[in-house]
């Protein structure tokens, strides 16, 4: 692999149970990453390593690439796939049924309330991509502003119903762990990356992750966890 630098040695070799590292672009972020997975698995073989990241892409490239330096027994997937797996085994701990809309059923609540706003232009396929993640359409202001509006409607219109999607999947875990006064204690290691896309509500959800080591990795960010903050 390529030599690391100065910082990227410090992160690595850091005793702390917490690391933070922010990392702008062309900083040498993944290197790091995928050498800090790496070092820890050399030194704890029989360990629980879950690497969590935000889009399949980069999900695809860490594997690859840890596949290069003969590293396959670590976890590597999304935070919602993550989310999915964790909550499907709480649901067998505590009996009880793991409900998400499915899209026949989001369709309807989103023609309701595109009906409701009066938004007769908005095409409900073009909301059901806005409000499954896919934020970056190339439309005019005034359209963007609609489709943010209504996004907003139908986050409300879940909450205030109890309902979920499979974009919920980290809030709807962190909502039964407190539900049941849980924890997530079958990971050893937690790798978390793009920390500028972690919110608020998975921030939470990661400190209830009982890990003798935790590390982040990404662009600044408001909502930082606590841990000893290094600069690349």
């Amino acid at each position: 692999m390529v030599e690391l630098n100065a910082a990227q040695k410090e992160a690595l070799e850091s005793d702390a149970q917490n690391v933070v590292i922010t990392a702008p672009a062309g900083s040498g972020k993944t290197l790091c990453l995928i050498s800090a997975v790496i070092e820890y698995r050399h030194k704890h073989l029989d360990e629980v390593i879950d690497v969590i990241t935000y889009t399949r892409a980069a999900t695809a490239e860490l594997r690859d690439r840890l596949a290069e330096q003969h590293v396959l027994d670590v976890n590597i997937s999304t935070i919602h796939v993550w989310a999915r797996e964790r909550l499907k085994e709480l649901a067998v701990m505590y009996k009880f049924e793991v409900k998400v809309l499915e899209q026949e059923d989001i369709m309807l609540i989103l023609r309701q309330l595109i009906e409701r706003a009066h938004a007769t232009k908005m095409k409900p396929e073009i909301l059901y991509s806005y409000v499954t993640g896919n934020k970056k359409m190339d439309v005019t202001d005034g359209y963007a502003q609609t489709l943010d509006y209504l996004d907003k409607m139908y986050i409300a219109y879940k909450r205030n119903n109890g309902l979920y999607d499979f974009t919920d999947y980290p809030l709807y875990l962190l909502t039964m762990l407190k539900k049941y006064n849980e924890k997530i204690v079958n990971t050893d290691a937690l790798f978390v990356d793009e920390l500028q896309d972690v919110d608020d509500e998975q921030r939470q959800l990661f400190e209830l992750v009982c890990a003798r080591k935790k590390f982040y990795i990404g662009d600044a960010w408001q909502c930082q966890p606590a841990g000893t903050l290094i600069r690349l």
